[in-house]
């Protein structure tokens, strides 16, 4: 799907970088003018002026000899022996690229030759000029015997003399159009890798994994208040529940036909960082399926920093390690829930390396003993940069993450998706956690 760029989000960004823009110019401006008035050397052009007197002659054909006798002139102007009387006569022995400096120019209509120098001096350029002028006359003279070039306007030195380059207005342009080249090419790499994901486009521009559903931040202290985290106990509380209560009952719907499709029953819950919502999300999924006549499962795998037990306000006493570190009865740890048709398995005591007890036959065996007893097991995980994710993820049927709207970068984004891709671990979905309101029926997309 092509990404549409508006009139309107090119002013937001612009707003967002509007500092950033402002300071790239400043410094490309700055830079350019110290360059330019410090460290290039301003060079300085001086031009003298000489016109070749041509004698006619009878039955001659006069145009073209007088054009080959100019462009003769011409090349002996910028000859050695030339420029070697003008080094001797000035001082210039060193001077190697002397005839660098030296353009003679004819436009082949008239008689007039213009001889000109460019020269870091002012001074040098016109008295490299005169004596160009001077040794190329007395050289014509000597080769021909010929004194047919007079110097009709020699080349003056001017207190004023503007230098021809560098041209500081031109550079100074320049500059204010390289800093906004450049500001732009940062703002570009923000957005398209360090800006955070906000829409579905957002996502449709890194990922073809779909956006099965879109919650609204219900809440604004979601850390503390667990008791107002389960929507089904709070639908008729405000506005904000109701829609955060039609955004579950999407997703759900959009779970349910990605479990039929696919024959999955077991899904993994995951997150690119944590604090993105993704424990709230999951009890409030299992909820939603709850009231529609599924028997629903939560498993917390998370056996580092599990939050379940706080929503469902369970004690976290026997649950997922004594599952994994000893033989008992799996029915003794699952715990009941004030939800219809939900049971829940809190992660249990905390092991002081829960990797140790997460082996592949272990979660192999609780994940085959629930799909006979459940029509959805709902897996909550570490965020996905935690090995713990992978053992439950690669025996799960299919994996959900749970993405916090304009906070999550697309560059940790990307990387998460690259790093479950290359342990197989097949992501079905994308749920777009706490996005923000636009109005007050509709959120931000």
């Amino acid at each position: 799907m092509e990404r549409k760029i508006s009139f309107s989000s090119l002013l937001q960004v612009f707003k967002k970088y509007y500092l950033l823009i402002a300071i790239a110019v400043v410094v490309s401006v700055i830079g350019t003018y110290l360059f330019t008035t410090q460290v290039i050397k301003p060079m300085y052009s001086a031009s003298a002026w000489a016109i070749v007197k041509i004698e006619n002659k009878a039955n001659s054909n006069n145009s073209s000899e007088d054009i080959q006798r100019l462009n003769t002139y011409k090349t002996i102007a910028t000859s050695t022996v030339v420029l070697e009387n003008v080094k001797k006569e000035l001082h210039l022995e060193n001077r190697q690229n002397l005839q660098d400096q030296i353009k003679v120019l004819n436009d082949n209509s008239s008689q007039a030759l213009q001889i000109t120098t460019e020269d870091s001096d002012n001074k040098e350029a016109v008295a490299i000029a005169n004596s160009t002028a001077e040794s190329l006359k007395k050289e014509v003279k000597h080769i021909w015997g010929e004194d047919n070039i007079q110097i009709i306007s020699p080349a003056q030195l001017k207190d004023s003399q503007t230098p021809i380059s560098p041209n500081l207005k031109v550079n100074l342009f320049l500059a204010v159009i390289v800093g906004l080249i450049m500001s732009l090419i940062i703002i570009f790499s923000l957005e398209m890798i360090q800006s955070p994901l906000r829409t579905d486009e957002d996502f449709e521009a890194v990922t073809p994994i779909p956006v099965v559903g879109h919650i609204i931040k219900f809440q604004k202290n979601s850390k503390r208040d667990n008791n107002r985290k389960l929507i089904t106990r709070h639908v008729a509380r405000s506005s904000l529940y109701k829609q955060a209560a039609e955004g579950f009952r999407v997703f759900c719907a959009n779970l349910l036909f990605i479990s039929q499709k696919n024959n999955l029953q077991v899904f993994t819950f995951t997150s690119v960082r944590s604090g993105e919502g993704k424990s709230t999300s999951i009890a409030n999924t299992a909820a939603f399926l709850g009231l529609k006549g599924f028997k629903v499962l939560v498993i917390d795998a998370d056996l580092r920093l599990p939050k379940q037990h706080g929503i469902w306000n369970v004690p976290n006493v026997s649950g997922l390690t004594d599952m994994l570190g000893r033989a008992v009865s799996y029915e003794k740890c699952v715990a009941r829930t004030s939800e219809e048709n939900v049971a829940f398995i809190p992660s249990g005591i905390l092991a002081r390396d829960p990797s140790d007890l997460l082996t592949e036959q272990k979660i192999q065996d609780i994940f085959r003993w629930a799909k006979e007893r459940y029509d959805f097991v709902l897996v909550d995980t570490p965020p996905a940069f935690i090995s713990d994710t992978v053992f439950c993820a690669k025996e799960s049927d299919g994996t959900i993450i749970v993405v916090e709207s304009g906070k999550t970068t697309k560059q940790n984004f990307v990387k998460t998706l690259s790093n479950l891709s290359a342990v197989d671990i097949s992501v079905y979905g994308i749920l777009q956690n706490k996005v923000k309101m636009k109005g007050q029926s509709s959120y931000y997309m």
